[in-house]
């Protein structure tokens, strides 16, 4: 009970995941899950697998608590795609509203992280995550922000004298 009520407060996208021990360490926490769904859909053809094959852990790191570092074990499974003509025979259940594929952190963190970057710098958000915990590099964070793209312009409504000028010996 009391796992779950930290578990709520330490990250509320963990829905889908259940926590099966939180342990406090030097550097912080270290929260295990795993995922409590039935099955998990093949990326490739979208037919719905309950057949196991394995399992595996992934270790991520979440926002910090009080100037430590929160990392998840997360349990995850491999399926067996049933589909005859689907070229995935084996594939792994994708946690994506808590983290990417392949990614080392949370969702959660990134969304902390990205407006240290837009405040200030990327060396700037660096240094300033380091003092809460997080160990990141500024080309981390710059990634990071090209992730969601550049930014759209808005339209001019007014443009002033200062705005243009002539080319020289140009009308």
């Amino acid at each position: 009970m009391f796992q779950q009520w930290l578990a709520q407060i330490l990250d509320p996208g963990l829905s889908g995941l259940e926590v099966i021990d939180i342990q406090v360490q030097d550097a912080g926490l270290l929260m295990t899950c795993a995922t409590n769904s039935l099955g998990a859909l093949c990326p490739t053809c979208q037919h719905i697998s309950r057949r196991v094959h394995s399992r595996y852990s992934r270790t991520l790191l979440d926002v910090p608590l009080r100037k430590g570092q929160v990392r998840v074990q997360l349990q995850v499974r491999r399926f067996f795609c049933d589909v005859s003509n689907c070229p995935k025979r084996i594939f792994g259940e994708r946690v994506t509203r808590f983290a990417q594929a392949y990614a080392r952190r949370t969702e959660s963190l990134n969304d902390w992280l990205r407006p240290l970057v837009y405040a200030s710098s990327a060396n700037c958000g660096s240094r300033l995550a380091q003092r809460y915990g997080v160990a990141i590099s500024t080309n981390t964070l710059l990634r990071l922000v090209r992730q969601n793209g550049p930014a759209v312009p808005k339209a001019v409504g007014v443009v002033g004298i200062d705005d243009w000028a002539f080319r020289k010996s140009r009308r």
